[in-house]
Formats: structure tokens, C-alpha cells, sequence
């Protein structure tokens, strides 16, 4: 199909709840905006996330509007993407057959055939993985109106550039996101959403409430959005518009991931260089920095120059190589002649030979000194701050006895 998409983003407040609307009121205002859709000439209509039922008091409007595939609201849904001829995305409360709550959104194509459903993997905050249980898989990667390579995801998945990633490659063209956005995360719409856009060669759609505070305290932010490959917005609303709104997206903008990289047009997808980013290979080259970080006794610090017997090299060897040179140069330079100066004073003294003192300083500490800055260990540097502190007790004491008489 060589025309543009047309499509609709529907942007309204829900009733209030103490009106106890149910899924009724949801499916009066989705047979006027289908209605008026079609009217405009849009071939997609996209709707915010749980439509059917309301984002507000998540386990409660779960037992009171959760729905199955095949029940009479989501019948009802096919029913009039039928009559208008229209494709439909809206998000609900999915009772699966085994009981569980989920986030989910589902897409039917303008014939009425569910085309899609999808739960969502990436739960937010404690109200929502109290109520639902999180989708195990991305996808899938389905066709509407014209053949568009389309693909859903909820909220707060956009935020995980995995997520996007994953889906551009699977080759989705077009990802379609009902949301429930809210302050103080106006910038995901803002910014996060046309950067998702524009990093994965996508057409992202961004369906959001209107801005306004619900029973619960959430103050939703509005701003709906649709971002195209290059990281235009297509279309911006504001927090408090309400309203059915529309964008036109060229075939340009359609053409998916893998058109983009035929004729080098994306750089990122094209520059990508996947062994790096395997999870394995990450955590070989630095185990530590998938782990807390904490003390580790010295005799667990590797070197870096093959003599580990487990062949991990970290960050740690790092450091300890380069404090172990800093400490052989200190005591390289001044040690000598701090311990002429010393010797001198003793021998000054008269009655203590400091000389057979001198040759032990200079035995001791000139090889493990060397020994640091060839070949650091962490039992090297144990050895020379023993031997240090060692010497230094034996010097310290002569000195202040020769200096006294």
C-alpha cells in the first residue's frame, strides 16, 4: 500500500469512579470515536492502556472487569471494528483461564479478527505487580491495514530499549503502546519515546489519558504522541487536550528496520555489533560488575598477566596494579637515601653500627620493590608493607635511642 496510515489516538479523562462506569462506559465512547474515526478517514484507532475498565484501584477494577478472549466486551470490541471498518488497539484486564491478572492489550484488524494479544512483561511500581502477573515472551509481530508489520507494547515496556530493539528486528514497523502515564514522568513522552523512535528505525504510537488526578492520587500527564523513524514527532498533544486526534504516517515511515538497513539508512542498526552485547561475553570480560560490590580479601585479588588459577581478571587486578607500582616507585626513590641519612645519625652516635641495618633495608626492600613493578601480586605488596613495617620498627627505635644520648 503506497498511501499514508491515517490513525486516531483517542485522549480522554475516564468518568469518575464513584459513577462505577464498568466496561460499559468504555465501550459507548469506543463505538463514537470508531465512528468518528472512520469519519476523518483513519484506518487505526488506538486507545490508552486498560480502556476497558480504567486505570484506578489495579486489584479491585481486576476483579471486577477482568475479561477473557472470547467474552462478550472483547465480542463486542471485534463487533465494531466490523461495522466501522476500522482496526482497533485498546489495553484491558485479561483473565486468563488459570485465574491470573494481567495487564494485556489486544489488536483487531478492521474485519473484526482478533490479531494480537499481548500481556505485559515490565510491571511498574508495587500497585501493579501486587495485581498482575508479568507476560513471558515480547511479540507477536502481526499485519494490519495494508500489511503494516505492527507490534505491541504497554507503559512503562517502552522505557527498556531492549524491548523496542528486539521488536524492530523481529520486524515490526509500526509499535503501538497504550500507556498510563503520570507525573513526574512527563519526559518519557517528551523525549524517551522519539529517542526509542528514532534509535530502532520504528514508528512509535504513544496513546495516553488525559491529563488529570484520579481517586487514587495519580495525576496522569496526557501528552500523547506518534514518532516516526527519524525522531519527528508526528504529533504532540498537550496534557489537558481531550479529544480523538489524528496523525498520517508516509510508507517512508513504515518501511521497518529492514529497509533501512538495505539502503544504509539507519546507522545505528547498521554500526550494531551484537557478540559484544551478549550477556555471557559481558560478564566473562567483568564478573564483578554484576554484583554487588564488596570487600574481597586480599588472597581472592588476581593479577592480570595469566597466573590466575580461574582466569578472572577484574577491575580489582586493575587497581592492585597500579597501587603495587605506585608503591615500588615511592620506596625506590627516597628509601636510599633516607636510610644513608638514618645510618649517618647512628653511626654519628657512636656506639651503633647501622651499616649490617643498612644492607638488611636494602636486601629486603629493593627486590620486592622490583618484584611490584615487573610483576605485581597481591601477596608482593602484603610482603613489602610487612617488611616495611618491620624495618621501621627496628630503625625508629635506634634512632630516638642515638638521638637522646
Amino acid at each position: 500500500d503506497d498511501s499514508d496510515l491515517r490513525v486516531a489516538l483517542w485522549q480522554q479523562k475516564p468518568p469518575p469512579r464513584s459513577s462505577d462506569p464498568g466496561i460499559d462506559w468504555a465501550l459507548k465512547a469506543l463505538d463514537e470515536a470508531a465512528a468518528a474515526a472512520q469519519d476523518q478517514g483513519a484506518r487505526l484507532l488506538i486507545l490508552p492502556e486498560l480502556f476497558l475498565g480504567g486505570y484506578r484501584a489495579l486489584s479491585e477494577a481486576g476483579e471486577a472487569c477482568g475479561l477473557r478472549e472470547g467474552s462478550p466486551s472483547i465480542d463486542r470490541v471485534a463487533s465494531i471494528a466490523r461495522a466501522h471498518h476500522l482496526a482497533i488497539v485498546l489495553g484491558f484486564f485479561e483473565r486468563s483461564a488459570n485465574g491470573q491478572l494481567y495487564n494485556s492489550a489486544l489488536a483487531v484488524d478492521e474485519d473484526g479478527r482478533l490479531a494480537a494479544l499481548y500481556r505485559k512483561t515490565h510491571l511498574f511500581g508495587s500497585a501493579e505487580k501486587a495485581a498482575f502477573s508479568p507476560g513471558e515472551r515480547l511479540g507477536p509481530i502481526f499485519r494490519l491495514v495494508g500489511g503494516v508489520r505492527c507490534a505491541l507494547l504497554i507503559c512503562y515496556d517502552i522505557e527498556f530499549p531492549e524491548a523496542v530493539r528486539s521488536l524492530a528486528l523481529a520486524g515490526a514497523s509500526l509499535i503501538i503502546t497504550p500507556t498510563a502515564n503520570f507525573e513526574p514522568y512527563s519526559f518519557v513522552n517528551q523525549s524517551i519515546v522519539r529517542v526509542r523512535a528514532f534509535e530502532s528505525h520504528v514508528s512509535l504510537v504513544y496513546a495516553n489519558w488525559a491529563g488529570h488526578t484520579s481517586e487514587d492520587g495519580v495525576r496522569f500527564n496526557g501528552q500523547s504522541v506518534v514518532a516516526s523513524p527519524q525522531g519527528e514527532l508526528l504529533l504532540s498533544l498537550g496534557e489537558s487536550e481531550e479529544g480523538l486526534f489524528f496523525a498520517s504516517l508516509p510508507p517512508s515511515c513504515l518501511a521497518g528496520a529492514g529497509a533501512a538497513l538495505e539502503g544504509h539508512d539507519d546507522f545505528y542498526l547498521r554500526d550494531r555489533r551484537p557478540a559484544l552485547y551478549d550477556q555471557a561475553a559481558v560478564r566473562a570480560a567483568a564478573p564483578h560488575k554484576f554484583e554487588a560490590r564488596r570487600p574481597r580479601p586480599l588472597s581472592t585479588v588476581k593479577c592480570i598477566h595469566g597466573c590466575c588459577d580461574d582466569g578472572q581478571h577484574g577491575a580489582d587486578a586493575g587497581e592492585m596494579l597500579a597501587y603495587g607500582r605506585l608503591w615500588a616507585l615511592h620506596q625506590l626513590a627516597p628509601f636510599a637515601d633516607s636510610g644513608l641519612r638514618l645510618a649517618g645519625v647512628l653511626g654519628a652516635a657512636g656506639p651503633v653500627d647501622a651499616r649490617p641495618l643498612c644492607s638488611l633495608d636494602w636486601a629486603v626492600r629493593l627486590p620486592l620493590s622490583l618484584l611490584l613493578l615487573v610483576r605485581p601480586s597481591a601477596s608482593a605488596l602484603l610482603a613489602a608493607h610487612v617488611s616495611n613495617l618491620l624495618l621501621w620498627a627496628v630503625w625508629m627505635p635506634m634512632a630516638c635511642s642515638a638521638q637522646g644520648s
